[in-house]
């Protein structure tokens, strides 16, 4: 699901709501805002933040209230995200965090379904990475000039399941 960031959006609003909308429920859900389009002269910067915010996300027990992201679902969905992470940079995209390495866990989790939250930049749009339902905490960031081409990149899909815009011209939110 596209998230499209726009530069007159409250920025901090926006980062929030981003890292809300992949990163809850693991990102294993059909709505998860899986490729953040974000308009290119808040780009760099938005993609630090994000980066810097992730990375602090916290993985592990469940029922810790300080958890964000708990394990996958299963073995083998756990198998499937990672071969998304793993997919990423062969197919183009920058790794700026999380990864293939397990997180951080105490004894009693350490052989658990868990992957660190994982963010991509500048991901290719006819890569698989960008194109697949990945359902986990894998996030894909890319650029837009204007506009049209960030619906033009939004609607690159064959999901249509849900968006998400950021802007502060509710004319230009509702296009």
């Amino acid at each position: 699901s596209p998230f499209v960031v726009f530069d007159d959006a409250d920025f901090e609003r926006a980062l929030d709501a981003a890292l809300f909308m992949i990163f809850s429920n693991n990102g294993e859900r059909c709505t998860a805002g899986s490729r953040i389009l974000v308009q290119k002269s808040i780009y760099p910067r938005f993609v630090e933040r994000f980066a810097e915010r992730a990375a602090c996300i916290r993985v592990g027990d469940p029922m810790d209230e300080q958890t964000l992201i708990g394990p996958m679902i299963s073995p083998q969905h756990l198998a499937k995200v990672r071969s998304y992470i793993e997919l990423g940079p062969k197919e183009g995209a920058t790794l700026l965090t999380g990864g293939l390495d397990a997180p951080e866990l105490p004894a009693a989790f350490a052989m658990g379904n868990f992957v660190r939250p994982t963010v991509f930049a500048d991901v290719p749009t006819d890569s698989e990475l960008w194109r697949e339902e990945i359902f986990g905490p894998v996030v894909c960031l890319r650029a837009f000039d204007d506009e049209a081409e960030a619906l033009r990149l939004a609607n690159d899909s064959p999901f249509g399941l849900a968006a998400a815009v950021m802007s502060r011209d509710l004319e230009r939110a509702e296009r």
